[in-house]
């Protein structure tokens, strides 16, 4: 589960603070990671066209074992009519005592989406995860 609350400062720069929580199957809700980071719009949309922000959020791991993160990076929306087209592409480098300092990943989600009224719509999402972009020292 997420939880996620947002602040405008302004027009265009926001605030940021959202929580991810797990339970496990027959486990108690733990909390797992807390973000904090600011986003900025490049470009902003009215109606039709495109609109370009971008974010970056500092990730503290909850869990024992597991490194901060931070993630950085371009979000897009297009839309044309009822049809809209979003990516979010997040570059991700490790943090803290359990980091892998020479790991880099780049996340990149999409959706393209028609709705048909303001409460529905239909869309297909996709997820790509690409892990190691760093080049290891020889």
């Amino acid at each position: 589960m997420e939880l996620e609350a947002k602040y405008s400062f302004t027009d265009r720069w926001e605030g940021i603070v959202e929580g991810a929580f797990r339970q496990n199957i027959g486990e108690s809700l733990k909390a797992h990671r807390l973000e904090l980071g600011a986003q900025y719009e490049i470009i902003e949309r009215h109606g039709d066209g495109l609109g370009l922000a971008f974010r970056s959020l500092y990730e503290f791991a909850l869990q024992d074992g597991d490194p901060d993160e931070i993630l950085f990076g371009p979000l897009a929306k297009y839309v044309w009519g009822r049809d809209s087209l979003t990516v979010n592409t997040f570059f991700i480098g490790q943090v803290g005592d359990y980091a892998d300092i020479d790991s880099l990943e780049l996340k990149v989600n999409w959706r393209l989406k028609h709705e048909f009224n303001e409460t529905w719509g239909i869309g297909v999402e996709g997820y790509s995860e690409f892990e190691d972009l760093c080049v290891p020292k020889t």
